[in-house]
């Protein structure tokens, strides 16, 4: 991470801000002194939201998570626009962050003109230049990209845990090693990840999905793919499932002896269990931040984490995006750090602690030329 002197002046002045205000040191340099790069995404354009809510993104983070769709960027086969962005995409550069995630293939998010291909060779070369596009417009910005998001699905039933879905149709299962390759030419300097999600629970689907995970990573590994990470979204949700500390750093582990770097690329934490009192759901809440992150971050593979959003105020975790995200007892979901003021809550404080309990680690550049493999 840059020294102090190094950063805009802004985000200087936020980081001393932050340091001044009682109970809000900046996450973002908590992080740092244990090695760790902090960041977030936001789901509503800065320039619409409170100065307080632009404050806490600047205080709090080193990294943005745009959303870069590929149904933005190329909304028709004929018109290709890599600066068709996430409106936040600016404010976060102009205040010393760079960029991490943005899907480049995710099955829900590919144009339809994609889907309408007639032939593997077209639908290739279609998502080779989206790819190549898209690197070399954000080259020199970007920490990391997600090259492929959410492909695995062992309830589908494939030998190879694949997720049935167009890109799967459009260009057969080893389509990996291509996008790979064609990432790695367009922005050598990038992180290039593998994310997805469903991973931490003890439950029956999440151990199925940790073993696709695994196996899909040996494939790449054989197949030499130019992969140097795995991103785990952690999007936790709290309905009555367990989390085991044990199980869940043994498969850290095996990721890390793969000689992969660990992200965490979208953490956040709904709780479902009804009758709970504000309070009581933010306590429970934080206790689950604590338990995976203290878990998490001891695992010296872990080089980064990203959450969901920092306030509350701007959860995509509503009625909007699903029933499946209303709690039965009425009360508003509180997932984040900050609440609807932008408030700490004992979210942010379990994060914190997670944070500053963290062992050192040797870091990643946040200029991306510490690679984790050749």
């Amino acid at each position: 991470m840059a020294g102090l002197a190094a950063l805009p002046q802004r985000k200087a002045a936020a980081y001393a801000r932050g340091a001044a205000e009682a109970g809000q040191p900046s996450l973002a340099r908590t992080a740092a002194a244990a090695g760790l790069i902090f960041g977030s995404d936001s789901d509503v354009p800065v320039s619409e939201a409170p100065q307080a809510y632009a404050d806490l993104l600047i205080r709090h983070c080193d990294l943005y998570a745009p959303n870069l769709a590929w149904t933005w960027v190329q909304p028709e086969a004929s018109s290709p626009d890599p600066a068709a962005t996430d409106p936040n995409v600016a404010f976060a550069l102009a205040h010393g962050m760079r960029l991490t995630g943005a899907h480049f293939l995710w099955h829900e998010a590919l144009p339809p003109w994609f889907e309408a291909l007639n032939s593997k060779l077209a639908a290739e070369r279609a998502a080779l230049n989206h790819i190549q596009a898209l690197s070399r417009h954000y080259a020199g910005r970007v920490l990391s990209w997600n090259v492929v998001n959410e492909a695995i699905e062992p309830r589908n039933h494939r030998p190879d845990g694949l997720r049935r879905s167009p890109l799967l149709s459009q260009l057969g299962p080893d389509f990996f090693e291509p996008v790979y390759h064609a990432a790695r030419q367009a922005d050598p300097r990038a992180h290039l990840l593998y994310n997805d999600y469903g991973m931490e629970m003890a439950t029956e689907d999440a151990a199925d999905r940790r073993r696709a995970l695994l196996g899909l990573l040996d494939r790449l590994t054989a197949a030499k793919v130019p992969l140097d990470g795995v991103g785990l979204q952690t999007h936790i949700r709290l309905d009555g499932s367990r989390f085991d500390e044990r199980m869940y750093r043994t498969f850290l582990a095996e990721i890390a002896a793969r000689r992969l770097t660990i992200f965490i690329t979208e953490m956040d934490v709904l709780d479902l269990q009804p009758f709970k009192s504000r309070d009581d759901q933010d306590q429970s809440i934080a206790a689950m931040y604590s338990a995976v992150l203290r878990t998490a971050l001891d695992e010296p593979g872990v080089k980064v984490l990203v959450l969901w959003g920092l306030s509350d105020r701007y959860t995509w975790l509503t009625a909007e995006s699903g029933p499946q995200y209303v709690r039965s007892d009425g009360l508003p979901n509180r997932p984040l750090p900050f609440d609807d003021n932008f408030r700490p809550k004992p979210a942010y404080t379990a994060v914190m602690s997670a944070l500053k309990h963290a062992p050192r680690r040797a870091g990643i550049s946040a200029d991306g030329d510490q690679r984790s493999r050749p």
